[in-house]
């Protein structure tokens, strides 16, 4: 509820590779970067929650990062520079 509210009012969620605004870091966000890199297609919550390895760029790379923690329990999702 409280990413719901933080998006209603524009606020991202605090937490870097939350992409849909769930509260929760899992497939759902995977799909999401994948549709952010193939498609074209912003994430509800902003480019910043999307470059999860922290390079400063949004791509497949950010992807990868996230199904390496989210399948494997890899590294957290790091906050990016943005687009």
């Amino acid at each position: 509820m409280v990413a719901e509210m933080a998006l209603w009012f524009g606020l991202p969620p605090a937490d870097p590779g939350d992409l849909n605004a769930d509260g929760l870091i899992n497939v759902e966000d995977v799909l999401v970067a994948a549709a952010a890199t193939f498609e074209g297609v912003t994430p509800p919550t902003g480019y910043l929650h999307a470059d999860t390895n922290g390079d400063c760029l949004c791509n497949v790379l950010d992807a990868v990062c996230l199904i390496d923690f989210v399948f494997r329990g890899g590294p957290a999702p790091v906050a990016g520079c943005g687009r």
